[in-house]
């Protein structure tokens, strides 16, 4: 989940002013929820769908469910086309905007063949003509129905539709290890649902889908991913969310805090009143909370901090190297360095400087490719050994290019829950609920 919440956030001050109804944050939640499985680039144009019942084909309209027609087929593919051939028709469809385009379904008979036209932000649908039979789409199973819609890319948007509970089913195992504690799954589901609905509302009538079903939110693998433990927790906090002042709360979570968790504020630039940093010591107790990476002085000559968050995590980091310098911000210098998290320390090894005139002192590492010239020979500094000579004694140097060394702490972006501290709380004794309340600030559990 690291998951489009720079895009979230900056909206925060519209999101705020939606109403919610606090009904819906005391059990009448959302029913249901879409992902969206391929858009944009990663959007096809043809998917190989596959149901032992067969299909219904129809069209989505007013949030109503539309039958156009059924196809017996066990398998079938649905293919964007363009043009203007139509097949069948269906008065539900009138006076609705095209897209110029149709789908072709069609199945193994040579008879198995249906084409519909496209509308432009109505999306067609396909389901298993029996209930709970479960559908397949290019190869993994999904309960609910699948949607298309026209992508930006000239291929079809598939969204996965189906109930929020069952797709939470599908969120767990991918967030959680299902072998963890139960009241850390029992969190764990609690934040993701918080996290679901509060996409749903904000999103509502705004976008194709509430979310997406990868890193950008919640890895999402349908009805294949699913575990039983996961399901159980599911189940065991079935319609509970977090909320804040009544509203559901943008809940948060990464894989360890490092000791202490991180202001919203500080990581994505909007402060939200519930994602404040908290001291953590139970993720101290997990086995990789500290870590250490090690860069090559290179190009780099120095890597200075300059700017840390409250919480110790680096904001700002002034890089030199061949090239000049730059300062890099929080979300890019974890890029760019490939680290774990920002809350870290930079340790540099010794460094031998050498000067010609007792003025003008450089590090040796900058002398490495270069003819160095002495009083009686030259030689390209390649590395090895490097002489250091007086006039009463010789010292031996190693001519390496160093390394600075990256002390870290935690993994991700620090803000609303860890993982591995809900787990360690669980280990000790704690339910899921003293979980979510230490993690998240002025919060209820409804």
């Amino acid at each position: 989940m690291q998951k489009k919440i720079l895009q979230l956030l900056v909206v925060l001050v519209i999101a705020l002013a939606i109403s919610f109804n606090n009904a819906e944050a005391s059990g009448n939640l959302p029913a249901t929820i879409r992902v969206g499985l391929f858009y944009d680039n990663t959007a096809k144009t043809s998917y190989t769908l596959a149901a032992d019942e067969g299909f219904v084909i129809g069209i989505k309209k007013q949030n109503s469910f539309i039958p156009i027609c059924n196809l017996p087929e066990k398998t079938i593919n649905v293919t964007i086309k363009s043009g203007e051939t139509i097949y069948v028709n269906s008065d539900a469809m009138k006076d609705l905007l095209m897209s110029g385009k149709y789908i072709e379904v069609k199945g193994q008979s040579s008879l198995a063949e249906i084409n519909l036209p496209l509308p432009v932000d109505v999306p067609l649908y396909v389901k298993s003509a029996k209930d709970n039979v479960f559908l397949s789409l290019n190869g993994r199973r999904y309960r609910g129905v699948i949607e298309f819609l026209p992508s930006s890319n000239g291929g079809l948007t598939a969204i996965n539709e189906l109930e929020l509970e069952e797709y939470l089913y599908g969120v767990l195992p991918n967030e959680m290890p299902p072998s963890w504690p139960m009241e850390a799954l029992k969190a764990q589901a609690v934040a993701s649902r918080s996290y679901a609905v509060y996409n749903i509302l904000q999103k509502a009538g705004k976008a194709s889908f509430d979310v997406t079903g990868g890193t950008g939110d919640q890895v999402y693998s349908g009805y294949d991913g699913e575990h039983p433990r996961t399901n159980e927790a599911v189940d065991m906090t079935k319609g509970q969310v977090l909320t804040y002042q009544g509203k559901p709360i943008l809940a948060l979570y990464h894989s360890n805090s490092g000791g202490i968790t991180e202001n919203s504020g500080d990581a994505f630039g909007t402060q939200l009143p519930y994602l404040k940093s908290v001291n953590d010591e139970f993720s101290l107790q997990a086995p990789n909370s500290t870590w250490v990476v090690k860069i090559p002085r290179t190009q780099v000559y120095d890597l200075e901090i300059i700017e840390k968050s409250a919480s110790g995590r680096v904001k700002k980091l002034l890089v030199r190297g061949n090239y000049g310098e730059k300062v890099l911000s929080g979300s890019e210098i974890r890029n760019a360095l490939q680290l774990k998290s920002n809350l870290f320390e930079v340790v540099a090894d010794n460094i031998l400087y050498v000067t010609a005139d007792g003025e003008n002192v450089i590090p040796v590492r900058q002398l490495m490719g270069k003819t160095v010239v002495s009083s009686d020979k030259e030689v390209v500094l390649s590395g090895g050994e490097v002489h250091i000579m007086s006039s009463q004694v010789s010292k031996e140097f190693l001519a390496t290019g160093g390394y600075f060394e990256i002390r870290g702490k935690g993994n991700g972006h620090g803000v609303g829950m860890s993982q591995w501290g809900a787990k360690v709380m669980a280990e000790n004794g704690y339910s899921f609920k003293d979980i979510l309340l230490h993690y998240y600030t002025d919060v209820e559990l409804n």
